[in-house]
């Protein structure tokens, strides 16, 4: 339980305490000071650069390229530190005292909307009304069509159910495993037949029962059991 001298505090990111600030000014402030310290950290490491270059030419023969070179990284690291603590101290003074708002200010979206209108109003609820509408209608659509495509399901099924049913039949009395395979065995037999005809009226066969050596396409008999 907290006392009464007690101070409950809450913190938020910084993001969050910003948005509002951000949202007035158009960009948050703390990524103008962001933009600002990238550029200062590549100035700074340029100028490091020549530093070594100038160094490296002036005492390259006093001193080791090793030593030279731990100087630099020293140098560099001293600067970009002092650097960060500055600009800790220059955000701070940023959003505390350049940018920011007073909390009694009230942006314009946020202000509370005193007018009532009875025309807005009563378009507003038509519209409720419109599309409550459409959405039943789709809603009855759509129950019809899953009705439609279950009928259309039934069908399917039984034009499946009369194709195997075919099939089998067709296979239990001719033997063959489909219609095509009836009407190609039915074709390869006519044309036997022709071709038989053919040779026997070559060879004069005046026979007009010639045919019969022929057997018609007989039905294969159930066997009773």
């Amino acid at each position: 339980m907290m006392h009464k001298s007690e101070v409950q505090t809450l913190s938020v990111p910084i993001e969050v305490a910003q948005e509002y600030v951000s949202k007035l000014l158009g960009f948050a402030p703390l990524q103008l000071s962001d933009d600002l310290y990238n550029v200062i950290i590549t100035h700074l490491g340029q100028m490091i650069d020549e530093f070594s270059e100038k160094l490296s030419d002036k005492f390259g023969l006093k001193f080791t390229a090793e030593k030279l070179q731990s100087l630099t990284y020293y140098l560099k690291e001293r600067l970009e530190d002092r650097l960060v603590d500055m600009f800790d101290s220059f955000d701070i003074f940023l959003v505390s005292k350049v940018l920011y708002l007073n909390s009694s200010v009230v942006l314009k979206d946020d202000e509370l909307q005193l007018e009532y209108s009875e025309k807005r109003d009563k378009a507003i609820e038509n519209r409720i009304i419109t599309y409550t509408n459409r959405i039943t209608i789709l809603k009855t659509c759509l129950t019809k069509i899953e009705k439609e495509t279950a009928k259309i399901n039934s069908i399917v099924d039984n034009i499946k159910n009369m194709k195997n049913h075919i099939n089998q039949t067709l296979e239990n009395v001719y033997g063959v495993k489909s219609v095509d395979e009836l009407c190609l065995s039915m074709y390869e037999r006519n044309n036997s037949i022709n071709r038989l005809y053919t040779v026997l009226t070559n060879m004069n066969v005046s026979n007009p029962n010639f045919l019969s050596i022929c057997p018609p396409l007989k039905k294969k008999k159930h066997k009773s059991k």
